[in-house]
Parts: C-alpha cells; structure tokens; sequence
C-alpha cells in the first residue's frame, strides 16, 4: 500500500492532462486531485486547488442559473461539469470555494431538474445530449443530490432521487441484447454511428455510462428497480440569455422548446416532447434529413420548408405555470412577418397554436417521428379523419388538428435524429391561414 500511495503522489497532473480549468475536462482531473490532496499525496496546496476553481467560477459557472457554460451550452457538459464539482463537496471539500459549490449545488440542482425530461433523459441542445453517458451522470449526480440535502431539505432530496430513478429507467432502454452497452440513446448497430458524435466510440462511452453508474449505487442508489412516477408535479424552466430555452412538465409529458439552437444540432422550436418512463415512441431530438441537411422538427412549416429555418427570438419569452405554459415571439431572419408560439402542457395533453401574424399562406404541419430505435419494433404512422396515430407495439402517440387537409406526403428513409431511423409527415391544409393548432397526446 505504501508503495502505491507513492506512486500515486507522484503523477504529475499538469504533465499527464492536456487540459486546464475551466475545460469540462479538466473537473474530472481536479476533483480527484482534491482526493490526493485530502489524503496528503499531492504535492499542490489548498490554495492552488482554489485558484483552478475560481478559474471555472470567473470564466464558465453562471451560479444563479446553475449553467456551466461552453460554446453551445449543451445540457450534457452542464451536468458533467457540475457533477465533478459537487463530487469535491460530497467528498469534504473545504476550501475558500465551498460556498460557492454549495450554491451552486442548489441552483444547479433545479436546472438539472428543470432540464431532465419525462422519460429520463436530459433535453436536448447542442452536443452529446443524446450520449447515454449523460443518463448515468444524471444518476449519479442527482443520488449525490438527495444524500447532500436529505438533512437540510427533505422535499428537494426526494425530487432527486425520484429524477435519479427516471433517469435509471432510460439507462436500462438503451441495453442491446447481444452487444455491450450502447453509448447511444438507440439500439442500432454500431457501425450505423446513427446518434454518435465524431468522438463517440463503443469502447469507452459505453464504459463511461457503466461508471457513472457505478457511482450512483456505490452512493446509495438501490433498492428494487421500479418504474418511476408519471405524476410529476406541473414545473417551468424558462432560461433567457445565454440559452433561450424553456422546458414544460406536467404530469406524464415534458416539452423543450430551444430559441437559440446550435447550428447542425438543432432546429428553433419544439425539439423534444416526451410521454413518460418505459416508452420508445417520443420526439426526442431533430430530425435530420440526411440529402439536403436541413434540420426539422414537430411544429409549422411553410410548403417551401421549415418555417422553424434561421428563425430569431425578438424579445419576448414569457412562460406560467398552472398548466404550464409558453409564449413566445420571434423573427424570421431577413423577413417583415414574425412568428408566435404559445404552448401549453397539461395532463392529458399538449396544446400548439402557431402563427404568423399577417401572413396567411398554405400552412404545413410537419411531424418527424422515430420509425426504428432498433429494438425490432418499427413505428406505423396512420393518417386518420383530423389527425395522424403513430403506433409503435404497445405505445400510442394522437395528433389531431382538425383544419380541412389538401394531402398527407409521407416520407420513410434518408431522415434520422439522436434516438434512431425516422419517418416523416407533411400534413398540407387546404386553405390558406396565419396559423394552425394542433393537440399531441400519448394514449397508452
């Protein structure tokens, strides 16, 4: 054991790690060097440590909004940032930055609540939020979570341990029967690379995810493997600047709407809205259509394409609870006529009214959906009388509208997001108007 304490003290850090603080990378480096520290092998004193936090506290870490940011601000390296950090307080932590981590503990807490949909997962935006690393992380972070505050706020330790258990119910989906783990939230093949980012690899992404998770039960996330409540209480997370984004839940359903998306990952719009634990059948992600590159979404399109194409936000992003609801006004860019959204969830539904105030045309609603998540099911998509029923074995997703319909294109190839292979409607209305609404509801 000596001999090994030795060898331990004697790794050069700054040498064996190319990255410095505020690099997402460099927290994991640092929270096990305040583990060498604490048991007096690290050569670096206390205030050393400090100095590499305050560079994350000054130059990535907005506390009130419990945001790690980096270009993008994607949800995944939010939560992968701030898990390290907390790592360092559940580990004894007692530098000049304590306060700050305790804080941000709690804001990021809520963010990381706010930002975890129904089914689990994290919504999406940016990169690797579609990494199943991301699903054990959440595990880990949110079971830190409910030993950190179970002495100091009960209410808000039992919020994260049910999120623990939502998002170790989305872990569990994403096990291949006869390979290893997928470091994706799908189940196609390997070589498909359907939902992997360049970097991506089975070999140590999907280690990542069995880690993270290993960190949660080695913390104290046990006890029988049950599905997680689908009554979530009614909550809001409406983010202005930097991120622009709002997420609504409500009992079964959680709603992400993004208004400022990354290039290449995202579209402006509803990019995510989910039905609850146990299911496949959600829309989680855009859809890409592969040829062209255009990226879409659930929501209003022109007949020339997506309306939600170089859409900016003008200044108004209003959001209520009870139901939640959204409100929004944006510009297309180079053009006179603005957009408006207002959403609403409640328990039995989603509710969509999209407009554009003085432009009336022939409105499109388009509605890319998962067709093959490579479980063996595929999804059946069929256009009935005011509205459209995807059917996906046991799982059922209505979307009526209502308004008259000129004709249904259906498209099933050459289209795919984070979750899988996807298919595509194109419900064109007959007349001309400024806007359309839509109801989305999961019956089963």
């Amino acid at each position: 054991m000596e001999d090994f304490a030795g060898r331990i003290s004697r790794v050069d850090i700054e040498a064996s790690f190319s990255q410095r603080p505020p690099s997402n990378w460099a927290a994991v480096w640092l929270s096990g060097e305040w583990l060498r520290w604490r048991e007096g092998l690290s050569p670096f004193s206390l205030e050393r440590l400090d100095l590499w936090l305050d560079a994350f506290f000054e130059a990535h870490i907005l506390t009130e909004q419990g945001l790690y940011q980096e270009p993008g601000h994607p949800n995944s390296y939010d939560l992968f940032t701030r898990y390290h950090l907390a790592d360092m307080l559940m580990e004894g932590y007692d530098g000049r930055r304590r306060e700050d981590l305790e804080l941000l503990f709690r804001t990021g807490l809520s963010r990381s609540l706010g930002v975890q949909l129904s089914d689990g997962s994290l919504a999406s935006a940016h990169r690797s939020t579609g990494q199943t690393w991301t699903l054990g992380a959440e595990c880990a972070y949110f079971t830190h979570a409910s030993n950190y505050f179970g002495g100091r706020d009960p209410e808000l330790a039992g919020r994260a341990e049910e999120a623990a258990r939502r998002a170790l119910s989305s872990f569990r989906r994403w096990q291949r029967s006869d390979r290893p783990y997928s470091p994706v939230e799908n189940r196609l093949l390997p070589g498909q690379r359907v939902g992997y980012e360049r970097y991506t690899a089975d070999g140590h992404y999907g280690n990542l995810a069995a880690a993270f998770l290993g960190t949660a039960v080695s913390s104290g996330l046990r006890g029988p493997i049950a599905e997680p409540s689908r009554k979530r209480d009614a909550s809001l997370l409406l983010e202005h600047d930097p991120t622009y984004r709002a997420v609504l839940h409500n009992g079964a359903y959680s709603l992400h709407f993004n208004a400022r998306p990354a290039p290449g990952y995202d579209a402006f719009g509803i990019v995510d809205l989910t039905f609850g634990p146990e299911r496949f059948l959600h829309f989680v992600s855009s859809v890409k259509h592969l040829e062209s590159g255009r990226i879409l979404n659930l929501g209003m399109a022109h007949r020339s394409g997506s309306s939600q194409d170089d859409v900016a936000l003008i200044g108004r992003m209003e959001g209520g609870l009870m139901p939640p609801r959204l409100q929004l006004e944006a510009r297309e860019q180079g053009s006179p006529y603005r957009y408006r959204i207002a959403a609403r969830v409640e328990t039995q539904g989603v509710y969509v009214e999209e407009e554009t105030p003085g432009l009336e045309e022939p409105k499109v609603l388009l509605v890319p959906y998962l067709l093959d998540p490579g479980t063996g099911t595929l999804t059946d998509a069929r256009v009935e009388a005011g509205g459209v029923r995807l059917v996906h074995g046991k799982e059922e997703v209505e979307i009526s509208y209502g308004a008259p319909v000129r004709r249904v294109v259906h498209l099933t190839g050459g289209l795919e997001n984070r979750r899988g292979l996807c298919g595509l409607l194109r419900i064109e209305f007959r007349e001309s108007r400024e806007g359309i609404s839509y109801r989305i509801r999961s019956i089963s």
